[in-house]
């Protein structure tokens, strides 16, 4: 393993750096970080969000769910928090002319701009691919102010995912001055020697994951924890990770799935009220899915994610269709009452779970909560996140 603590991307990180530098002088820039999933993009961010740490600049995450629900302009929202604007005065605006959305961009673009200060920020936001339109723009329009600024935004983004608003946006945000694309690729047999405890299993182990670094490292937990089996590999990530909830207790495994449905990141609060559960009795549960590589402690205490969305996704899959059903209702339900004094930020996330059942005899109720949700994107000036939701609404069943 190399002196970074990161297997296999020396020549990023070289590259990374040197951006850093220049970001600091004055010379932002926007890098385009794009992979498969499993790849390493975000482990990439996490890498350069330290080295900028240890420079003294700031880092500001923004994080974009793979589960439509999210208000509009999310992880600006997360990134505006993060740097210490109040995020409602920037995206919480009624809408009146065009020139609003003008403005409302530019201030997002603005108070980036004065956090970075002097000492520099860096700006990562994480799976665009994922962003609502409103929030790509909202790049898009920063993109052509990077220059003359001490920024550095690294976006990370899946290169095919054909159902993501990102094509319309991505050949814009190329053209941009000051933008870099960062292409990640696979292990070689040396890098995929490193993270096995046993290196017989190199090249096999090659074969199968094709050096895919996230499927690399499962099959290597799987060899430590003695669920692989060289005459019967799994043949994906989503196999392995099922193979080790087999191993976990029937409790912990409940919570685990009723996370996978709040979504990639979740409050702990949340799943405990799902399940009908204190948050203390909950901990150990959480303790033991860290221990087992299944999610990972972020940000403020209480908040969780899945360690990859494929891991989430493998989660998923383990449920029933019964069984999905249920905690999508026991989720939105949760969240209309933990989330009552001031559900503006929630309503496209329990519409989410409503449209989940809708094939099940809920769909007026469905209809309701998006068409609210579309509502509230209007006032938000996200039209073209409105737009989707009440084409979600149409699309439902008649009750």
């Amino acid at each position: 393993m190399i002196a970074d603590g990161i297997v296999g991307r020396r020549l990023e990180l070289d590259a990374l750096r040197a951006w850093l530098a220049a970001a600091r002088d004055g010379a932002g820039r926007l890098v385009l970080c794009a992979g498969e999933p499993g790849i390493g993009k975000t482990r990439l961010a996490q890498e350069l969000a330290g080295i900028a740490l240890a420079q003294g600049m700031a880092v500001a995450w923004g994080r974009c769910v793979e589960a439509e629900g999210a208000p509009a302009f999310w992880p600006w929202r997360q990134v505006l928090l993060s740097v210490g604007v109040d995020p409602d005065m920037a995206t919480g605006r009624q809408a009146e002319s065009p020139e609003d959305r003008f403005r409302l961009f530019d201030e997002i673009t603005e108070s980036l701009r004065t956090a970075a200060g002097a000492r520099g920020l860096v700006v990562i936001l994480d799976d665009i691919h994922w962003g609502d339109e409103p929030s790509l723009l909202v790049l898009r329009h920063l993109a052509h102010h990077m220059p003359d600024t001490a920024l550095l935004v690294f976006a990370t983004f899946r290169d095919v995912e054909p159902a993501s608003a990102l094509p319309r946006v991505l050949p814009d945000l190329l053209r941009a001055p000051a933008v870099e694309r960062l292409d990640l690729r696979g292990f070689g047999l040396g890098e995929v020697r490193d993270q096995l405890p046993d290196a017989a299993d190199a090249r096999a182990v090659l074969d199968l994951t094709g050096g895919n670094p996230l499927f690399v490292r499962e099959v290597a937990r799987a060899i430590a924890d003695g669920t692989w089996r060289p005459d019967r590999p799994p043949r994906s990530v989503v196999e392995t990770v099922i193979a080790r909830l087999d191993r976990i207790s029937p409790e912990c495994r409940r919570l685990v799935q009723a996370a996978a449905i709040v979504g990639r990141d979740f409050p702990i609060s949340l799943v405990a009220a799902t399940l009908g559960q204190a948050v203390a009795d909950c901990l150990p549960l959480i303790d033991e899915a860290i221990a087992w590589g299944l999610i990972d402690r972020v940000g403020e205490a209480g908040n969780h994610r899945f360690v990859h969305a494929l891991t989430r996704e493998a989660v998923d899959a383990s449920l029933t269709t019964a069984g999905r059903a249920a905690l999508h209702r026991a989720v939105a339900q949760a969240m209309e009452t933990q989330f009552a004094a001031d559900l503006s930020e929630h309503l496209a996330g329990i519409a989410r779970h409503w449209v989940a059942l809708a094939p099940y005899g809920e769909a007026d109720i469905a209809r309701r909560w998006t068409i609210r949700a579309a509502g509230a994107a209007v006032e938000r000036l996200a039209y073209e996140e409105a737009v989707r939701l009440y084409g979600v609404a149409l699309a439902l069943p008649a009750g």
